[in-house]
């Protein structure tokens, strides 16, 4: 008998092996499509983690701005604040100031948060206290341009013996006086109209080639503008009653009061009558954005800056610190006394403020 062998068909090897290799692809392409989606979701959600990481971290460094702002715009040149809690909760962020043992220095803690509150970031930031006006003027008068010297004032500076500064030429009348230390004596005579003794510097060709800003900057410590931004609501286009500058002067925190009216750019502003302004521990600047013309019979106490020319000093003021006239001055009629006060120069070193500290800004906890 013949027995034939079971043999199959080639065809039906070739289809075998064609399922096998499309399942093993298909396996594989969902395999590399589970992976990709792994992927895919990983990176989308390392995405959103750091948008809203970025979001926190930036409303937190917002906190510390704020703060920083908030504590420079409120404080006084005496009282520190301990503790104190902005609720800015608007902004994104929640910050504190929390002093430290000593008074020099403080901290700002500042809570960040993303849109939608959940990743949140934490700042800190180091402050310390610093001198407001680190570096002041102690010269009765300077004047970038020229001076004309006439009346019966006085001219006093036992401290540093330098009484006039100009750029330009001095014209001398009158009977007035500067008087400085000679010899370990205070209030000695240098200068009158016949005769211009040490403490008269004129015709400084380095005073009269600066500009405004270089001279202001160099003899106080800022620009035009950071002063009129250090004024805050104490800028004024009219000039004040003695009241009304009695109470803007209290109500300040740097002791700076603007005057300027933007309509009329060489309006002159003088002093209030008969009334004492500021003190030696407390002393003012008052800039006036005009003309300097001063009718009045006062005791000031700090430094008067004129944008423009100094018109007239009449009256009997009593000006402990000095005046700064960006232009011209014309100083004289008048019987008063502009007196390099230390007692006012400490008074502007112990004006403080919080200020940031380079290297102290930290994400972690102090």
């Amino acid at each position: 008998m013949t027995t034939k062998a079971l043999v199959t068909p080639k065809y039906r090897q070739q289809g075998m092996a064609t399922l096998v290799t499309a399942v093993v692809l298909l396996i594989a392409v969902l395999g590399v499509l589970f992976y990709m989606s792994g992927v895919v979701n990983r990176e989308t959600q390392l995405v959103a983690n750091e948008y809203r990481g970025k979001q926190a971290f930036h409303a937190a460094q917002g906190g510390i701005d704020r703060g920083i702002y908030e504590i420079q715009l409120q404080q006084t040149s005496a009282a520190f604040p301990v503790s104190r809690s902005f609720d800015v909760a608007s902004y994104g962020y929640m910050a504190d100031l929390v002093s430290g043992a000593e008074a020099e220095f403080s901290v700002i803690r500042s809570e960040g948060y993303s849109d939608d509150s959940s990743t949140q970031r934490i700042l800190y930031q180091v402050l310390a206290k610093n001198p407001l006006f680190p570096s002041m003027a102690t010269i009765p008068l300077v004047a970038k341009g020229n001076a004309t010297l006439s009346g019966t004032f006085e001219l006093i500076n036992n401290d540093e013996n330098i009484n006039v500064w100009t750029g330009g030429g001095i014209d001398k009348n009158g009977a007035f006086q500067t008087k400085i230390m000679i010899d370990g004596q205070p209030n000695q005579i240098s200068t009158t109209k016949n005769t211009i003794g040490p403490d008269v510097i004129h015709s400084d060709p380095e005073l009269a080639s600066a500009t405004k800003e270089e001279m202001l900057v160099s003899l106080v410590g800022y620009s035009l503008a950071e002063l009129k931004g250090m004024a805050g609501s104490n800028v004024y286009a009219d000039e004040m009653t003695r009241d009304e500058f009695n109470s803007a002067v209290a109500n300040s925190s740097t002791g700076v009061i603007y005057y300027t009216d933007d309509s009329d750019p060489d309006k002159a502003y003088g002093l209030p009558s008969n009334t004492t302004i500021g003190t030696e521990d407390s002393p003012v600047i008052l800039v006036v954005d005009g003309s300097l013309d001063i009718q009045a019979n006062s005791t000031f106490y700090g430094l008067i800056i004129s944008t423009k020319t100094i018109e007239k000093i009449n009256g009997g003021p009593y000006i402990y610190g000095g005046i700064i006239g960006l232009e011209d001055a014309d100083i004289g009629n008048g019987n008063f006394t502009i007196e390099n006060s230390p007692g006012v120069s400490d008074g502007f070193k112990n004006r403080f403020v919080l200020s940031a500290v380079n290297g102290g800004w930290r994400d972690w906890e102090l």
